[in-house]
């Protein structure tokens, strides 16, 4: 005999905006310089703040939790957006964004119910995938190889066979602006690093670490049965080539997509992936690309399930 109990899940949409703080801040930035760019960046949105809230992975200025606190599928399901802004090494390579994708189908219940997600951060790609050993945590090992069935793979359509990330070892490969991507409509504008939010190592070679970026063509859209359109947003602006005056296999790769399928029986709601960290760009240029960002995202309505 067993009782098995369902709960009821109804996704509302009757909010805007959920912002996910899953990034557990070193003294650079300090959460309180993180969380005023982003304070920033919704007041300059042009949607009433009430229509914004927050949920912070590790509690109140990274100090209300170790462990990182994932938001559960009802504390998703009013928002039309979710924004997650990511760093995969969290606790012991443990982050919210694990949770919700690998550990349990959070993220791919509320995209599948309609809901649309902006991913940005450190690492994202990283954040999504378990070590091979256990399962438990983040495999931040890279250049990481996409395969059908991996959640980047079915929910970013990040059908990629290699995506990297240099981590800072090579300061050539540091990212130090991102511009749209060539050959390909304009998108969002170009943005430029913002020297004074990176540490001394940074701002010595004219960039910042842990970005993502995609190492060979991504032909999705030619895949069998594969659905919606790809746009590529942005190319990488390596640190080498636009500072040092050095060459960088990363500089050119693009680094950031969105994705959209228009039919009203869409398998699931837009998303947006940023392979870096939103908040390391001038506060200016991100304002409006954020602006941009949220128009074209609730441009979407949910579709009906």
């Amino acid at each position: 005999m067993a009782t098995l109990i369902l709960n009821v899940i109804e996704f509302t949409f009757d909010r805007e905006v959920l912002l996910v703080d899953d990034y557990l801040d070193n003294l650079q930035p300090r959460d309180s310089e993180h969380d005023a760019f982003w304070q920033e960046m919704i007041a300059n949105s042009g949607i009433p703040r009430e229509q914004f809230s927050e949920f912070a992975s590790f509690g109140p200025d990274d100090r209300g939790s170790l462990l990182p606190i994932k938001p559960s599928l009802s504390q998703l399901a009013p928002y039309k957006l979710i924004i997650w802004d990511n760093a995969a090494w969290g606790y012991n390579f443990t982050t919210a964004m694990f949770y919700a994708t690998h550990q349990f189908p959070l993220l791919a219940s509320y995209l599948r119910a309609g809901g649309k997600l902006w991913i940005t951060g450190s690492l994202t790609i990283a954040a999504t995938t378990p070590d091979a050993s256990s399962g438990t945590f983040s495999n931040l090992i890279y250049p990481k190889t996409l395969r059908p069935g991996d959640w980047a793979w079915e929910f970013l359509k990040l059908h990629a066979s290699k995506i990297s990330n240099d981590k800072g070892d090579n300061k050539q490969n540091l990212l130090h602006s991102v511009h749209p991507f060539p050959g390909v409509p304009g998108v969002y504008e170009a943005m430029v690093v913002d020297s004074t939010k990176l540490t001394a190592y940074e701002r010595t070679n004219g960039g910042a670490r842990f970005a993502d970026a995609i190492f060979d063509p991504m032909y999705a859209e030619a895949d069998p049965g594969f659905r919606g359109d790809i746009d590529t947003l942005y190319a990488y602006g390596a640190a080498g080539q636009e500072y040092q005056n050095r060459f960088s296999t990363y500089h050119g790769k693009p680094c950031a997509i969105r994705w959209h399928d228009p039919d009203p029986a869409r398998e699931q709601g837009r998303i947006q992936w940023f392979g870096f960290e939103f908040y390391y760009f001038q506060n200016t240029q991100a304002a409006r690309v954020f602006r941009q960002s949220l128009d074209w995202m609730r441009d979407e309505e949910p579709a009906h399930q």
